[in-house]
Order: C-alpha cells, then structure tokens, then sequence
C-alpha cells in the first residue's frame, strides 16, 4: 500500500540566530495539522508556539535516534510555525499518525474532523492511480463548512498526485491543492516567480505560494554530525523548501483572513484570497509549452518579532 511523506524537497539549513516568541494573543480559531510533531526546547514548548497550541502538553516531535536526524525531523514544528507565521493569533491542534501508512493518516485526519481548517502538508510516495480510500473516506467525513488544504507534492510531474488531488462533493468539506513558487527568482520589473523545479503542477493544482528556502521554526541542537547542513548552529530555527511550507502559508493567510473578518467562513476567505490573488502561469503538463493562469499567495514578509542575533 502507497504511504505518505512529508512535503519538503531538501534538508533544512541552519539559521544561526533566534527570533522573539508569537507575543500576539491566541484567539478561538483553531487550525489542526496532521504532521510530526512540535518541537520542545527545555524541557518546555518551543518559545514561537507558547500559548497558542491547542493540546497541552502538546505532541512531541520524534527525537534523534544515536544522535543521527530522524525522517524529516522538524517538518510539524516548521509546518504549524508557517501557520502561526501568518495568523499568530490562532491556535495549532497536531496530530501525528501512527505512521505514514494510508489507515494511521486517515485516523490522524479523523482526529481534527471538528476543526474548520485543516493543514495537510505532505503527499504520496509514489505514482498512483486512483484516490487513496483511507484518507479519501476521511476526508469524506470533514465537516462540509471546513477547508482543508494540501501540499501538491515535490516530484516536479503534473500527473495527479494525492491525498491533494482528491476532489470532494458539494456537501462535503472544500480541498485546495497547493504548488510551491521560488520567490527567490522573481522576474524582472516585479515579473511573476517561477514554480519551484521540484514543485508538481498541472490544472489540479489550485494555488501556489513560496516553498523555496522559507524561514520557520525548527528543531534545537547542540551536537549534529559533521555532514548534516542542521550543524551544531541550529538555534529553534531554519530555511527549509518543500510544498509543505507553501502549503502552511495559504492556511496561515486563510486564517488569517477569518480573523480580519469575523464571520466569513473558511470556504470563503480562501475564495476571497484565490479571486483577489495575482495571477501567475504554469504550464499545463512536462510536455507542453501551454500555460494556464494560476493564484500566487504571497505571505507575511515580517517575522512579527525582532532578531535576536549572536550566540
């Protein structure tokens, strides 16, 4: 049975230096997230997540095993730190799957099925023909009113690829597949970024936004081994690329738009952001030259907090 796996496309690179904690009080809304975990720092919660998790003590992320990095390692707290990136005032609810196998994430998906926006950043592992009936029945059991939203996945093809390529019905919840833009090589005279080479694309794709070398919080080491690009630097946080974290910034920016707007639904924020959005083309499939205009979200440029730098 095809498994899942989280959306990054490389390892996270360290960033030496530390940002102030989300001092933006947590308000009701509450974004559940199905990922790895939080990452905790002392004994505590990591200081960007304190007061605004949902689950207390929250889900940890796996540790190292014989001091060599774990699958992804980090991958929930830079995920749920994107969202709180965008909306610090909402709260995050994880839940981590049994293991990346269909059944567990649709159970791990069934767990937040009350929450009204859902992150689900990451994707299949290999080519697949039809839905995944697990998370797709699960998926099926989301509240109708909900929003969930789902990396596109990292293989750089535009043939399907799910969960993000599922498609519900009307009475149930809306899904909003996500590609990655590399922000760092936006074209000339303010011209439109180009997707990220390792971003899949293609018309199931709804949106995309920046999935290359993104700031977000991570994992505190004080001892890696020589060859890992986390280092001995790593400081709670890192630059990371995947349409996992392009994906964490439109449910940040949806929840977003909710909080600035009370009483608009999750649907229809993110049908306001995606009609409001700048268009940007993609081609259609590998083989053709053929473009189609395609909502590019662009996030928060700030950190909603100042640089602590040195140490």
């Amino acid at each position: 049975m095809p498994g899942r796996v989280g959306g990054a496309a490389d390892e996270a690179v360290a960033v030496n230096q530390s940002y102030t904690p989300n001092r933006t009080p947590a308000g009701e809304l509450v974004v559940g997230v199905v990922d790895t975990g939080i990452a905790k720092f002392q004994g505590g919660t990591h200081p960007w997540f304190t007061g605004h998790l949902d689950d207390d003590p929250p889900v940890d992320e796996p540790p190292a095993d014989d001091e060599e990095l774990d699958e992804l390692p980090g991958h929930g707290t830079f995920v749920a730190g994107l969202i709180l990136r965008e909306a610090p005032a909402v709260k995050v609810r994880m839940v981590r799957p049994k293991s990346w196998k269909d059944p567990d994430v649709a159970d791990a998906i069934l767990e937040l099925k009350d929450c009204q926006l859902i992150n689900l950043s990451f994707a299949g592992t290999e080519a697949e023909t039809a839905a995944p009936k697990p998370i797709a029945d699960a998926l099926g059991e989301v509240d109708q009113d909900s929003l969930v939203v789902i990396a596109a996945g990292n293989r750089g093809v535009s043939s399907l690829v799910y969960p993000a390529a599922i498609r519900t019905t009307k009475t149930q919840a809306r899904i909003i597949a996500v590609g990655a833009v590399d922000e760092t090589r936006a074209g000339r005279w303010g011209g439109a970024p180009p997707v990220a080479g390792f971003s899949n694309f293609g018309e199931w794709v709804d949106c995309y936004a920046a999935g290359v070398q993104v700031l977000g919080p991570h994992l505190y080491y004080n001892d890696q081994p020589a060859d890992s690009l986390l280092s001995n630097r790593l400081r709670g946080w890192a630059r990371w690329s995947g349409t996992s974290f392009a994906t964490a910034t439109v449910t940040g920016v949806v929840a977003r738009y909710v909080l600035d707007n009370p009483g608009t639904s999750v649907a229809d924020a993110a049908q306001a952001i995606l009609d409001s959005a700048r268009q940007i083309p993609v081609r259609q499939n590998e083989s053709s030259d053929i473009e189609e205009w395609k909502p590019h979200i662009r996030g928060v440029d700030s950190m909603w907090g100042e640089v602590l730098r040195g140490g």
